[in-house]
């Protein structure tokens, strides 16, 4: 995802339908992100994308009792998790803020779910 100078931009996966378990996150920012892009994961009802502010709904993050947000620099984070959520109809979405008011940065997220089958 790029997000432009001092902008701030959402990606959203499509409709989760079923019951699924939150497996792992990884993040990746190529080097001279410089720490300006601050990354957020959220778990959401809502399906719209905002432009101008951050999502609404469950920062996962946050809620595991971590930081809001993960940044870096030619570095990739990998958290592994075992988020189970049962209600169907959720979406995940990458949110990101990019703090430098002259370059746009670009991050790689990727949320890892497995269905809860029969649970």
């Amino acid at each position: 995802m790029t997000v432009n100078a001092s902008s701030k931009k959402t990606q959203t996966s499509k409709r989760i339908s079923f019951p699924f378990r939150i497996r792992r996150v990884r993040v990746h920012f190529p080097i001279g992100s410089e720490l300006n892009l601050p990354v957020s994961i959220i778990l959401s009802n809502d399906p719209t994308i905002p432009t101008t502010a951050a999502p609404d709904g469950v920062n996962i993050l946050q809620s595991l009792g971590g930081y809001p947000t993960i940044q870096g620099n030619d570095e990739t984070f990998d958290i592994n998790l075992d988020m189970k959520v049962r209600e169907r109809g959720k979406y995940i979405k990458v949110y990101g803020e990019n703090k430098d008011a002259t370059n746009g940065h670009y991050v790689y997220g990727i949320v890892e779910i497995e269905s809860l089958g029969g649970e």
